[in-house]
């Protein structure tokens, strides 16, 4: 940042705390997780946000570059970058952090991705046409629809149909109060004869303006598209529900469920109120998450049931982000997890990980462009042992994996009646030497034998019927006899054995008994670089929780070596890792993205050490800017191995940037500039060489 930039953020700042001292905000906006501190005051860091905006957008325009921010973290760390005292606070309403919990495990591209895509799609362009019509680069409705259709890719769409007058716009969906035809035709004159009306409405940083000019734009009140608009404009003040009905529905809810009843009258206060009760870094995931909640697709539960719910991994699901995020790393401590039920260190994982390999318990496998169905599940392989070709069945290891859990599953499923063990009836026989008493054991001969006492070390200690206690018997021995290991041979001290052991048995029980179950585990590395239709064929309808051995919609299919009743047991777990570079998770083939559940792996800074840190977001920074997607990041991985920080640029950085930009040398050298990086391709020898790596004297 210059030293210009930085003094007209200063003045910014002071303009919102000014302005705020002023004209005090609404209590309901008081600082909950995060503030922005200034002579000893917190303030809304939203509010800091937009009155700075306001000032920089009237005086500073050139230094208007407001990323769109999402939650109180992201914003406090953007006004921390630009000089403002951001600080975290303490939370401590339990009915919030209830709240907060059945948001984090909430997944929003579970529960609707097409949704969450498209939401994300076209605020994210509502955002990118306002910052250009504030900037003057759009001027006309014309340009304006060319630019959306750009941003869009594709030339049938239309900014007006988009985000005023389509029904389900990706946004949301509006069953009444639609924009009448009429009225339409109307609106699309108006905007091209006067593109001032539009342009006043999206230059606006006014919430409550730009729905008023958008009621007057289009004379109807048709109040849940106005809101849907002014949302898509204000992504980060408003829930996903628009309509005013549905809303009381979520405010009942909140009420009824949580405790949380809200103080806000006005109907955009209590919007920004709800979602300021949570803390998140995705506004989408926000916005989805009030809808299911209000829709009842998030039961409201105890902090115990919560636990109790992550405690249940999913049966299926994938690992996504771009590369070098630790989606692998990752795996391998799920896998244990699942496996074991318990997790350490990641070395202490990785040596389980390597146990249970060999055990057959998990299994590791990574997909290319040739593996097969025949790999994964069954088929025939070319015998190489014969001098004549000829070929054999082929278990794959997927099916092989299956097989060792069915066989678990169903022993476990078998209860069986047992007696119980000798150990266990003998610790029974036993327990009144605790209390001084002697065991009577009966004999032949009319008078019994006395037990005494079971020393540490194995003695067991009788009197004889005669009265004799210089005799001693050994309690291995006696569990020998006992299991039918060892026979009685005759000699003198069988004649007690006996009876003890006959005594024993007269006291065993029949218990049940379970072969105890275990959670078998696949990962499949790099799971969308197969063809993965014909990678798991038939076997993509029995992935699904209630189709798997013993749920209530069980399946079994024939195979095609002939094997008939072929199903999946409920024990079997698929980790699957996918890297967004090769293939966008939206490109995934539908029906598998409907079975798996996704968690997405992004570049964590805050694991890496300056100058590393700062490289890598500047490179991520500038991939964005062209690419318009995360798909594309770079993760902190490759920064992590203990290499000296040119190698790391020379021999895993720059050669992934070229593939990213298709070769183009310039380009990557632009992105490299961007993060203080002086690096030149030499057309002679075809290499990359780094000059200078230069960073901002605050990150040194």
């Amino acid at each position: 940042m210059t030293e210009e930039e930085k003094n007209a953020w200063a003045k910014a700042f002071q303009y919102a705390f000014q302005y705020l001292d002023d004209n005090p905000w609404d209590p309901l906006n008081n600082p909950k997780n995060y503030a922005i501190e200034f002579n000893g005051k917190y303030y809304p860091n939203k509010q800091i946000l937009k009155y700075a905006e306001e000032y920089l957008q009237k005086n500073f325009p050139e230094f208007l570059d407001v990323p769109r921010l999402s939650g109180g973290k992201p914003i406090n760390d953007f006004l921390a970058s630009k000089g403002a005292n951001a600080v975290t606070l303490k939370v401590t309403n339990e009915s919030v952090n209830e709240l907060q919990k059945l948001f984090d495990t909430f997944n929003p591209m579970i529960y609707n991705l097409g949704w969450y895509s498209l939401l994300k799609k076209y605020t994210d362009i509502m955002q990118q046409l306002k910052s250009e019509v504030v900037a003057k680069v759009i001027t006309s409705y014309e340009i304006l629809n060319q630019r959306f259709k750009e941003l869009a890719e594709d030339n049938n769409d239309d900014f007006l149909d988009r985000y005023l007058f389509i029904k389900k716009n990706g946004l949301a969906s509006i069953s009444q109060q639609v924009i009448k035809i009429d009225n339409r035709d109307q609106i699309r004159s108006a905007v091209n004869e006067r593109f001032s009306r539009l342009e006043e409405i999206l230059s606006s940083i006014d919430k409550r303006k730009v729905y008023n000019l958008t009621h007057k734009l289009v004379n109807q009140n048709a109040l849940a598209v106005l809101q849907r608009f002014t949302r898509a404009m204000f992504p980060n003040e408003f829930t996903s529900i628009d309509a005013s009905n549905h809303f009381t529905v979520l405010k009942k809810i909140l009420r009824n469920q949580f405790g949380i009843k809200l103080k806000s009258k006005d109907s955009f206060d209590q919007q920004n109120e709800v979602l300021s009760l949570i803390d998140y870094t995705d506004v989408y995931k926000a916005q989805m998450f009030f809808w299911a909640l209000k829709s009842g697709d998030i039961p409201s539960n105890s902090s115990a049931e919560i636990k109790s719910q992550e405690m249940n991994h999913p049966l299926n699901q994938i690992l996504f982000g771009p590369p070098g995020t630790g989606k692998t790393y990752n795996s391998i401590d799920k896998a244990v997890n699942i496996a074991t039920g318990q997790s350490g260190t990641h070395a202490e994982n990785k040596v389980e990980f390597d146990r249970l390999r060999k055990e057959g318990q998990i299994e590791f496998v990574t997909f290319h462009q040739g593996y097969s169905y025949e790999d994964f599940m069954v088929g025939i392989k070319p015998n190489t042992d014969r001098e004549q070709l000829t070929f054999k069945p082929h278990k794959g290891i997927f099916y092989s994996l299956v097989e060792r859990a069915k066989a678990n599953y169903i022993a476990h499923k078998d209860q069986k009646q047992e007696l119980t063990s000798f150990d266990t009836v003998f610790e029974k026989l036993i327990a009144p030497l605790e209390d001084g008493q002697t065991i009577e054991i009966p004999m032949k001969g009319g008078n019994p034998l006395k037990i005494t006492k079971v020393e540490t070390s194995g003695i067991i200690r009788f009197i004889k019927p005669g009265g004799s206690s210089n005799t001693t018997l050994n309690l291995d021995n006696l569990r020998e006899y006992f299991n039918s290991t060892k026979k009685f041979n005759g000699d003198g001290l069988a004649t007690y054995y006996e009876p003890i052991v006959k005594h024993l048995k007269e006291r065993q029980q029949p218990v049940a008994v379970r072969t105890a179950l275990k959670k078998f585990v696949i990962i499949i590395d790099e799971i969308n670089r197969a063809n993965i239709s014909k990678v798991f064929g038939e076997l993509i309808t029995l992935l699904e929780d209630d189709k798997r051995m013993g749920a209530e919609n069980a399946l079994s299919l024939t195979l095609p070596n002939g094997e008939t009743d072929f199903s999946i047991p409920p024990n079997v777990h698929i980790i699957s890792t996918m890297n967004t570079a090769d293939k966008s998770i939206a490109l995934v083939d539908i029906a598998l993205r409907r079975r798996f559940e996704f968690e997405g792996y992004y570049p964590d800074y805050n694991a890496l050490a300056e100058p590393s840190l700062t490289i890598l977001q500047k490179i991520n920074e500038a991939i964005y800017t062209r690419k318009k997607t995360a798909d594309f990041l770079i993760g902190h991985g490759y920064f992590m191995k203990g290499e000296p920080l040119d190698t790391i640029l020379i021999k895993k950085i720059i050669p992934l940037l070229m593939e990213y930009f298709s070769g183009r040398t310039e380009e990557v050298k632009e992105i490299l500039k961007a993060a203080d990086i002086n690096a030149e391709y030499s057309t002679l020898n075809y290499r990359w060489h780094i000059h200078a790596i230069t960073i901002d004297e605050t990150h040194k």
